[in-house]
C-alpha cells in the first residue's frame, strides 16, 4: 500500500512553490517506501546498498524539501535562461550538501536532486502563459476544440497541474486497486 498523498496533489491548482516542493519530497518518500524493489531500498531491506536504510531515505527526502522550495521559488516568473540555469545548479549543489549532512555522507537522491529539481522547476515556470503559442486560426484540433467546450485541454491540463487526473483520475485507480 503506498503512502497517503499530501494535499498538495489533491490540490494542485494552488500550485504554490510550497505545494510544489511538498509534492517532490511526497514522491521521494513513496518511492522510498515502495515494496518490494528487489536490490533496491523499500520497507524490508536495503537492498544491494549498504550505506542506505529507509530511515536514511526519508531523512533525505525531507531535508530537500528547501531545495526543491528554493528551485520552485526561483523558476517562477523567471523566463529560462542562462542566469537561470545557474542558480537552479547552485541550488541543487547547496542541497546536495545538506542531503550529505542528513544521511552520513550518504549519496541517497543524488540523482533525484536534478531531475525532481527541473520537475519543480518546470511546474513552477509553467503557470505561465506561451505568448508564441499560435493564434486561433493555426490551432491545432485540440486546442479549437478547448475553446468551442471550454476546457483547458492537454496544455491547460498541464499547466494547471493535471487536475483532472488528480481528482478524477487518481481516485479511480485508487478504487480500482483496493477492489
Amino acid at each position: 500500500m503506498r503512502p497517503a498523498l499530501s494535499l498538495a496533489y489533491r490540490d494542485v491548482e494552488s500550485a504554490s512553490a510550497s505545494a510544489i516542493a511538498t509534492c517532490a519530497v511526497d514522491a521521494l518518500i513513496a518511492e522510498a517506501m515502495l515494496t518490494p524493489k528487489p536490490a533496491l531500498v523499500d520497507r524490508r531491506d536495503s537492498g544491494a546498498h549498504r550505506d542506505l536504510d529507509l530511515d536514511t531515505m526519508l531523512r533525505s527526502a525531507y531535508a530537500l524539501a528547501p531545495t526543491f522550495l528554493a528551485i520552485a521559488r526561483a523558476a517562477s516568473g523567471a523566463p529560462p535562461s542562462q542566469a537561470l540555469r545557474e542558480r537552479l545548479a547552485r541550488i541543487g549543489r547547496d542541497g546536495e550538501a545538506s542531503m550529505m549532512r542528513a544521511t552520513g555522507g550518504s549519496n541517497a537522491h543524488r540523482s533525484a536532486i536534478w531531475i525532481v529539481g527541473r520537475l519543480c522547476a518546470s511546474a513552477a515556470s509553467a503557470r505561465h502563459d506561451d505568448r508564441y503559442a499560435p493564434s486561433s486560426a493555426q490551432a491545432s484540433h485540440g486546442t479549437k476544440a478547448s475553446e468551442r467546450y471550454r476546457v483547458p485541454g492537454a496544455r491547460g491540463e498541464a499547466r494547471d497541474g493535471f487536475p483532472y487526473t488528480l481528482r478524477i483520475g487518481l481516485p479511480a485507480l485508487d478504487d480500482a486497486r483496493a477492489a
